[in-house]
């Protein structure tokens, strides 16, 4: 199995802003999966 840094993951994919709305999305870790929240 992979050994992947989710801070960095959440870091990289938070950084991001959506053009249109000005807002970043959100990544939430759960214990089987991860998940991305984006307006667009």
């Amino acid at each position: 199995m992979f050994d992947l840094n989710y801070t960095e993951i959440k870091n990289e994919i938070e950084s991001e802003v959506c053009k249109e709305h000005g807002m970043h999305p959100e990544f939430a870790k759960t214990d089987e999966a991860f998940g991305i929240k984006a307006l667009c």
